[in-house]
């Protein structure tokens, strides 16, 4: 797990809830697959929308930023089992969730997200 969320959102991580939902919108119109329609956009947009479910939710970002921030940036930590198990599983759902939306028609997607 070495994704920084905040370097995909192109945003700082002193980020506020507000930064985080635009920042999500223009990548999330830029990459979705009914927008753009080279051969990465796809996995472009699930990325974009993993960081945004984990960032857009407290608890979830406060999870992430302990273990970003200690482990990794400190380089106390090297391989993605040690990011377990308190993260692994919302970054599945997140994972998951991206993975339905890609495949949801735009106009949808901009209505249910």
């Amino acid at each position: 797990m070495n994704k920084d969320y905040y370097n995909i959102l192109k945003i700082s991580s002193n980020s506020t809830k507000s930064e985080i939902v635009k920042a999500f919108r223009e990548l999330a119109k830029k990459y979705h697959p009914d927008k753009n329609h080279s051969p990465n956009a796809s996995d472009k947009f699930r990325e974009v929308f993993e960081a945004y479910e984990v960032l857009k939710n407290d608890e979830k970002r406060k999870i992430y930023d302990h273990y970003w921030n200690i482990k990794f940036k400190n380089k106390t930590v090297t391989s993605q089992t040690d990011f377990e198990p308190e993260f692994n599983e919302q970054r599945e759902s997140a994972k998951q969730t991206a993975e339905k939306y890609s495949k949801m028609p735009y106009e949808d997607f901009i209505n249910s997200a």
